[in-house]
């Protein structure tokens, strides 16, 4: 489940689903025109989505469809989505399950802000339903303080529940989902035995950036060469078969899946047999795909892999993944 704030002419988080009046403002005279003192703007009824994309129109965004956008940080990583919704209010919405977490929260509520002083709105945090303003956003984001501790349980358990459950991160959510079940897995059913320790030793040769650490006789762990952030997971499992999936909250998907492909990859090369990206065939068409989408998000992805047709094996394969971890 994603942190979500909201940006709204309501005058409270209680009031943030009442319907707002549509206030049409009197043509003034010329007199009035020539001589009156302007009066400060104030809100005048619900966020418009003519608003809503004039607001997004100069972000660093992709827009997603007419109601929603995808934002980048000025870092250049996913940050936010940005979504309109009928009661004249837009959703701001960051994964907890993104990596850089923290420094999202942290600069969406300075993001969120100035997006509230364009609009003449106010910026809400679900949470505890606070309006967050200039006045409190720093208290909020203390590093002593009881709310971002709050916070940085949630998004450790996050991270925490993507192993247990084997689940995999979206760097933007889909709605209320910021995780889903792992799609991005491979199997090779394999022609000739190989210790996990040998393996260790082809990987460590044929990866680029990153290395495999042995975890008992039938487990690795591939992690960063340099950082050593965790990027995929492999395992004998007990029928005799390798598994390779990733390893995610460390490091971007791009990475990760670098890793998995072409640990999967190396690992086939060695023990031959059959190679199975969710359980169907990784023949060359299917290598192409894959690997053209290695620089891409883990939720684009994710959305390519789901509208793959079902082929016999993709179910037990899940199983076993679970059963695995």
């Amino acid at each position: 489940m994603p942190f979500d704030s909201y940006l709204s002419r309501a005058p409270s988080f209680a009031a943030l689903r009442e319907p707002l009046p549509v206030v049409v403002a009197e043509k003034p005279s010329l007199f009035s025109r020539l001589f009156a003192k302007p009066a400060p703007l104030a809100p005048t009824g619900p966020i418009t989505l003519e608003e809503f994309h004039a607001l997004l129109a100069t972000a660093p965004a992709s827009k997603q469809s007419d109601r929603l956008y995808w934002v980048r940080h000025p870092e250049g990583d996913p940050w936010f989505a940005a979504e309109w919704k009928d009661e004249g209010l837009i959703l701001l919405s960051t994964s907890y399950t993104h990596h850089r977490f923290l420094r999202n929260l942290g600069d969406l509520f300075d993001q969120g802000l100035r997006m509230a002083e364009q609009l003449k709105a106010r910026l809400f945090e679900e949470a505890s339903g606070a309006e967050v303003t200039a006045a409190n956003v720093d208290g909020l984001l203390s590093i002593d303080g009881e709310y971002l501790r709050r916070h940085v349980d949630v998004w450790r358990k996050a991270i925490e529940a993507l192993d247990t459950r084997v689940n995999a991160a979206l760097e933007y959510p889909l709605g209320s989902v910021d995780s889903v079940s792992e799609f991005f897995i491979f199997h090779v059913a394999p022609a000739r035995e190989a210790s996990v320790e040998s393996m260790r030793a082809v990987l460590d040769a044929h990866l680029s950036a990153a290395k495999a650490e042995v975890i008992n006789t039938v487990a690795m762990h591939v992690v960063g060469a340099e950082d050593e952030k965790g990027l995929a997971k492999v395992i004998v499992r007990p029928d005799g078969d390798w598994q390779i999936w990733p390893s995610h909250g460390q490091a971007p998907f791009a990475r990760i899946a670098t890793a998995v492909v072409e640990a999967a990859e190396r690992v086939h090369g060695e023990v031959g047999g059959e190679l199975l990206f969710r359980g169907r065939p990784y023949d060359d068409a299917m290598k192409r795909e894959v690997r053209s989408r290695l620089d891409g998000l883990s939720v684009e992805v994710y959305a390519w892999a789901k509208e793959l047709p079902e082929e016999v094996g993709e179910a037990e394969a899940s199983k076993a993944l679970n059963a695995a971890n």
